[in-house]
C-alpha cells in the first residue's frame, strides 16, 4: 500500500509545480538541443513512450521520406519542451515541419488529411529550414491552448458524455475528499448551503465531463498528466449517488446524523477513487 501512495503523492506533486524547471543553464542546454532535434529532419515528432497518440502519428508518417523521431523519455523532458515553445502546456506528438511547429497530432492528421485538397502540407515541406524553431509567435499559444482545453476525451464529441481522463476522476475525487471532509466539520446551516452548491457540479458532471466546473479545472491543471482516456458511465454511477445524497441534504430530508455518517462514507470513497481509481 505504502509504495502506490508515495507514488501518487510524487504525481501529485508535479501536477500542481508545473513551473518548477530546472535551472537556466539547463534550460539553455536543452533549448539548443531540442532546436537542433527540430531541424534534423523535414517532419519531426516529439513523442513520449506508451502515447498511443504518438504511435497513431508514427504510423501516419512512417512512408515520408524525411522523417525523425525525438523521444521525450522524462516528464522534465516534456516541461521544458513547454516552456521552450512559450504554452503552459503542451500534448504530444509535437510536430514540427521544416523546424516550425505546426501543433499536436490533431493538427498533423488534419494535414494528411485535406493534402489532396489543399496541398498545405506540401508547400510547407517546400519551405525553407526555419532559423530558430522557438522563435516568438510559433506556435499560436492562444488557438493550442484553446483546442487542448475543448478537445474530447477519445477525439469524438460524444467523448464528453463517454469518456473521462482517468488523473480527472482522480483529482476531482482529491477536491471531494477535502469537500466532504469540510462537511464533516462544519455547522449543518453551512452545511446544506454547500451541499446545494456542490449538487449543482455533481449533476453536471454526471450530463457531461465538459460541463463541470469541477472537471474542467481539474483537466486544465493536469492536462499534461491526464491519464489515459476511461469509460466514464461506471464513475457517473458514484458521481450520481453522491447526487442523490446532496440532494437530501440541501433539501433538508437528511437528519444531521445521517448526513454526517453518508458524508464520513462518501469521503472513504473518493479517497479510495484519488488513489487507486478502479
Amino acid at each position: 500500500v505504502w509504495k502506490p501512495l508515495t507514488s501518487y503523492a510524487k504525481e501529485l506533486r508535479d501536477l500542481f509545480s508545473p513551473w518548477s524547471y530546472a535551472g537556466q543553464d539547463v534550460l539553455e542546454s536543452e533549448t539548443a538541443r531540442h532546436a537542433e532535434a527540430a531541424r534534423s529532419a523535414d517532419l519531426v515528432l516529439f513523442t513520449k513512450p506508451g502515447c498511443g497518440y504518438c504511435a497513431s502519428a508514427k504510423m501516419a508518417t512512417a512512408q515520408m521520406p524525411s522523417r525523425a523521431i525525438v523521444e521525450l523519455g522524462t516528464y522534465e523532458e516534456r516541461r521544458t519542451l513547454a516552456r521552450v515553445l512559450g504554452l503552459p502546456v503542451i500534448t504530444v506528438p509535437v510536430v514540427f515541419v521544416r523546424g516550425r511547429c505546426v501543433g499536436d497530432g490533431e493538427v498533423l492528421h488534419r494535414l494528411l488529411r485535406d493534402e489532396k485538397k489543399d496541398g498545405k502540407l506540401e508547400t510547407m515541406l517546400a519551405g525553407p529550414m526555419a532559423a530558430d524553431p522557438f522563435a516568438p509567435g510559433t506556435p499560436d499559444t492562444r488557438a493550442w491552448t484553446e483546442r487542448l482545453l475543448c478537445k474530447p476525451p477519445g477525439g469524438e464529441p460524444s467523448g464528453y458524455f463517454l469518456n473521462i481522463y482517468g488523473n480527472t476522476v482522480r483529482l476531482v475525487s482529491l477536491m471531494h475528499v477535502f469537500l466532504f471532509a469540510a462537511g464533516l466539520l462544519a455547522p449543518y446551516a453551512v452545511v446544506r448551503t454547500g451541499a446545494a452548491a456542490l449538487l449543482v457540479d455533481m449533476c453536471l458532471l454526471v450530463l457531461s465531463s465538459n460541463l463541470s466546473p469541477l472537471a474542467l479545472a481539474s483537466t486544465a491543471a493536469i492536462w499534461t498528466r491526464r491519464g489515459p482516456v476511461v469509460p466514464a458511465i461506471p464513475y457517473k454511477v458514484v458521481f450520481a449517488l453522491y447526487a442523490l445524497f446532496l440532494a437530501r441534504v440541501a433539501t433538508g430530508a437528511a437528519r444531521e446524523t445521517e448526513t454526517r455518517a453518508a458524508a464520513a462514507g462518501a469521503l472513504l470513497n473518493s479517497a479510495f477513487l484519488a488513489v487507486l481509481r478502479f
